[in-house]
C-alpha cells in the first residue's frame, strides 16, 4: 500500500476527495476473483457466516462506488462491482447471494442498491440485460416483506423502494408509508429520535435516521412534499445540537455503537451539503467534514495491505460488536456521497470555515447529553446518561456510561 498518498493528500478539493477514496477502494482490486460475489478481508467472524460477510464488504465498498459514477468522472472500479452483483443476484450462479430470512444481514447491505439505483438510474439499469436486471430487482423486492428490526433498518426497505421508485421499476408506496409509521413511534422531538422504541441516541442518529431521511427528502420531495419538508425540518434541529460533538480539530467524540465505522461520524453533515440544507453555512459543513477526514488520515487504520482495519484509530477489538465482520469498517465510505455534488456547486465552490461559535455547555435534552465545548481547548466532554442497552453490544458501559472526553492526543497509537 502507498501509504505515503493517503497521509500526503491535501483533501480540500473535490479532486482530493475523489482521489482518497480511490487509494481506498484499489486495495480490495486483489480480493477479486472472477465469477465470485464479494470478498473475505480477514479471518475474524460476526454472528452471520462468512458468505453473508463477503457480500457485505462487497456491498460496503459501493457507498464509495456509486456516488463516484455519479460524480461522472472517469474511475476504473465499476465493472468488476456491476458483474459481482450480477452473480450474487442471479439464482442459477454458484455465487448467488441466497434467500433472506428474518433480521437478515443482507437486508442491511441492500440499503447501498437502492442508493445506487436512486442517483444513477438508467446509468445503473442499462449495465444489465433484461433478465439480470429482473434477478437484481427480485433479490432486493425480499425486503419489502422482511422481518426486520424495528429500528433504522426500517430505512433499508425504504431506500430500495426509493431506488426503484427512480430507476423506473415496480415499488410500493405502501412499504415507504408503512416504514416510516413505524419510526414515528420513536421521534424524541427536537430532531431526535432513539434507535427503536427506547433504545440508544448515539451516531445511528447521524449516519442512519438523518443520512437516509435527508437523501429521500432530496430525492422524492416533488413526490413526498410533505414528508420532505418534516425529514429536513427534523434533520435542520438536529444539526444544532450535532455540531457540539466535533472539535476544531476535525475529531468526534467516541461514543456509542459501531466506532469501527471511523469517518462514518460525519455522514451526516455529507447528508446535510447533498440535501443544501440551511443549516450552518456551506463552508461550515464542508470545514466540519474535510477535517473530520484530514484528522482519521494520518491514523493507522489500515493494514499493510491497504485494508480497513477492525478497530477505532488502530486496530483493536475490542471496539467491536458481534456484528462486525472484517467488510463492516466500510460503511465509513458513506461519507463519499458528497462526490456526486457537482464540482460548481456552492459547497464545492465554498472555503472551508471553522466551528461557528458555541455555547461552551450544552445540553441535548432527547439524547440525555451534556456536552461541554470549552473555548480554545483541545477537550470536548460528553456527560451521559440513560444510554445503558444491554442488547448484543460488547462493552456497553464503557460506550455509553462513562463519561466520554476527547482529547486528539489520546488517539494516537
Amino acid at each position: 500500500m502507498n501509504s505515503h498518498k493517503i497521509k500526503s493528500n491535501r483533501l480540500s478539493s473535490r479532486q482530493d476527495v475523489m482521489q482518497w477514496l480511490s487509494d481506498i477502494l484499489t486495495p480490495l482490486d486483489t480480493q477479486f476473483s472472477a465469477g465470485d460475489s464479494g470478498f473475505s478481508l480477514w479471518d475474524t467472524c460476526a454472528h452471520y457466516g462468512p458468505d453473508i460477510a463477503r457480500m457485505e464488504g462487497l456491498s460496503r465498498a459501493l457507498w464509495g462506488i456509486f456516488p463516484l459514477i455519479a460524480s461522472g468522472e472517469k474511475e476504473p472500479f465499476s465493472a468488476r462491482y456491476i458483474a459481482a452483483i450480477k452473480a450474487g443476484t442471479n439464482p442459477q450462479s454458484p455465487a448467488y447471494w441466497g434467500e433472506t430470512g428474518p433480521y437478515d444481514q443482507r437486508l442491511v447491505e441492500m440499503a447501498v442498491y437502492g442508493l445506487g439505483l436512486a442517483l444513477l438510474q438508467d446509468r445503473l439499469t442499462d449495465a444489465f440485460t433484461e433478465k439480470e436486471l429482473a434477478d437484481f430487482y427480485n433479490w432486493l423486492n425480499q425486503i419489502s416483506t422482511a422481518t426486520m428490526p424495528d429500528n433504522n433498518w426500517n430505512y433499508f426497505a425504504i431506500m430500495v423502494q426509493l431506488g426503484f421508485k427512480r430507476a423506473g421499476l415496480p415499488w410500493d408506496q405502501e412499504v415507504i408509508n408503512q416504514r416510516f409509521a413505524m419510526m414515528g413511534a420513536y421521534y424524541l422531538g427536537e430532531g431526535w429520535y432513539s434507535d427503536g422504541e427506547g433504545s440508544p441516541r448515539d451516531y445511528y442518529i447521524s449516519m442512519a435516521f438523518h443520512f437516509y431521511g435527508l437523501i429521500y427528502a432530496t430525492l422524492n420531495r416533488e413526490d413526498d412534499p410533505q414528508r420532505a419538508n418534516v425529514l429536513r425540518e427534523r434533520a435542520r434541529r438536529f444539526a444544532e445540537d450535532f455540531v457540539y460533538m466535533s472539535t476544531e480539530e476535525g475529531a468526534a467524540i467516541p461514543f456509542g455503537r459501531s466506532l469501527t465505522y471511523r469517518f462514518a461520524t460525519s455522514a451526516f453533515w455529507c447528508a446535510v451539503a447533498f440535501a443544501e440544507l440551511d443549516v450552518l453555512t456551506h463552508g461550515h459543513v464542508k470545514g466540519i467534514i474535510l477535517r473530520n477526514l484530514r484528522w482519521w488520515q494520518d491514523k493507522p487504520i489500515f493494514d499493510r495491505d491497504g485494508i480497513l482495519t477492525l478497530g477505532y484509530t488502530y486496530p483493536n477489538l475490542a471496539f467491536c460488536e458481534d456484528y462486525n465482520s472484517p467488510g463492516s469498517p466500510y460503511w465509513c465510505l458513506k461519507v463519499f456521497l458528497i462526490l456526486s455534488i457537482p464540482e460548481n456547486s456552492h459547497f464545492w465552490q465554498s472555503d472551508e470555515q471553522p466551528l461557528p461559535t458555541l455555547e461552551e455547555n450544552h445540553t441535548i435534552t432527547h439524547g440525555a447529553q451534556i456536552i461541554l465545548h470549552p473555548k480554545n481547548d483541545a477537550h470536548v466532554y460528553m456527560l451521559t446518561s440513560g444510554q445503558l442497552e444491554l442488547n448484543n453490544y460488547v462493552n456497553t458501559e464503557a460506550k455509553y456510561t462513562k463519561i466520554c472526553l476527547l482529547k486528539p492526543v489520546w488517539f494516537h497509537h
